[in-house]
């Protein structure tokens, strides 16, 4: 099995190692393998001895935090992930760089209520399509199924999403200007402005680079067999 790709990898986090999440399922706190960012697991996402060991989010308040101004990458940048969505009903995000309920600031990605992908980044003023750049993907995915997805942000027009190493094509949406990540804006995953996520997140990878197609491929090849049967 092929290992992840770690050329400008600068955000490690994964539930089968040890150095992310120790404890019998009780911990509070959650460790970025790369950078040592410590995470603050809130109001009680489950850990789950399964698939090599995942958090489950409960949709109702759970999300990790990972503290304020700690990831901030110029443009291109990739994100990749190891999600099932519980419930395929509303704006479940996957992770922000930069949360804040009424500002678009950073990058985030997550699922949409059509139960699509997109992912966003924003120029550091309110919510709105004149701030922020967005792109938005094609397949509907179903509930309760493990997918490998990949976000790589490369310019307001330049950007791809990728389901298990398939581009998912989409369209754009937006009009903002350039990336923003404010300032005293935490990076968060599993919460989307004041939505949070009912799903499982097994592993989560930045990079400070742009993954070409192949390395995405790579990167879904180096797990599947702990997520696909």
């Amino acid at each position: 099995m092929a290992k992840i790709v770690t050329d400008g990898l600068i955000f490690a986090y994964d539930l089968a190692n040890r150095r992310t999440y120790e404890g019998d399922g009780g911990g509070t706190s959650s460790t970025d393998i790369v950078g040592d960012l410590t995470g603050t697991i809130t109001n009680g996402a489950e850990y789950l001895n399964q698939n090599g060991g995942v958090l489950l989010f409960d949709g109702t308040n759970d999300y990790i935090d990972f503290g304020n101004d700690v990831l901030s990458p110029a443009l291109p940048f990739t994100l990749s992930c190891w999600a099932s969505f519980a419930v395929v009903d509303g704006n479940d995000g996957i992770f922000a760089s930069s949360w804040d309920a009424s500002t678009a600031a950073g990058f985030w990605c997550k699922k949409s209520t059509d139960n699509t992908l997109n992912m966003s980044y924003g120029d550091n003023a309110s919510f709105a399509s004149s701030n922020r750049r967005t792109k938005n993907g094609t397949t509907t995915l179903s509930a309760d199924v493990w997918y490998h997805l990949t976000f790589v942000w490369r310019g307001a027009t330049d950007m791809s999403i990728y389901i298990n190493g398939v581009d998912d094509g989409g369209s754009y949406d937006g009009s903002g200007g350039t990336l923003d990540y404010g300032s005293s804006k935490p990076a968060r995953m599993a919460t989307f402005k004041n939505n949070y996520t009912n799903c499982k997140i097994a592993q989560v990878l930045i990079y400070e680079n742009g993954l070409s197609a192949d390395e995405v491929v790579q990167n879904y090849n180096s797990a599947r067999g702990r997520f696909l049967t």
